[in-house]
């Protein structure tokens, strides 16, 4: 008697291997939450608003709005902003960031998107036009080092091979 073929796994789009293999949204909304919240000691405010640029497909923006308030994903990539879904706390802009204008408390360039910018001057002009985005006392994050054993000292030997 011949056997039933095995169910194949669901195709994974290339949005949710990235997010399976990459991002970590839930303790870095915690971290987001805490170092605003820290900036604020003085101030008695409601949940911040999130921009997270180079989004992707807004895996900290949805985090963010599931668990803390407003969120806001903004990406150039037509595809990355569909695959960011639907929220009622959360709005995806498909935009350049350089001109997007929605403010936020808490701005977020993570997974290394200070990167995409190759200029000194490219670099700057980013992070001015961050700045000018920014509500009073918020903060802005990216992260230039990264991984599950950034903040554990360790030591890594690679075996060195002569020429072949």
């Amino acid at each position: 008697m011949p056997r039933a073929p095995k169910p194949r796994p669901p195709v994974l789009t290339n949005f949710e291997l990235y997010e399976l293999a990459v991002t970590n949204p839930g303790p870095m909304c915690r971290f987001l939450a805490a170092a605003w919240r820290d900036q604020q000691r003085q101030t008695r405010r409601a949940a911040p608003t999130l921009r997270e640029d180079f989004s992707g497909s807004g895996a900290l923006a949805r985090a963010w709005a599931a668990q803390i308030g407003l969120a806001i994903a903004v990406d150039k990539n037509a595809k990355a902003i569909k695959a960011c879904g639907r929220h009622e706390q959360f709005a995806a802009i498909q935009a350049d960031v350089m001109e997007c204008t929605a403010k936020a408390d808490v701005i977020a360039a993570t997974n290394f998107a200070a990167g995409y910018w190759h200029e000194r001057l490219d670099l700057l002009a980013y992070l001015r036009h961050a700045r000018m985005h920014l509500h009073a006392r918020g903060i802005f994050c990216c992260d230039l080092y990264g991984g599950s054993d950034a903040f554990r000292p360790s030591v890594t030997r690679v075996p060195l091979r002569g020429p072949r």
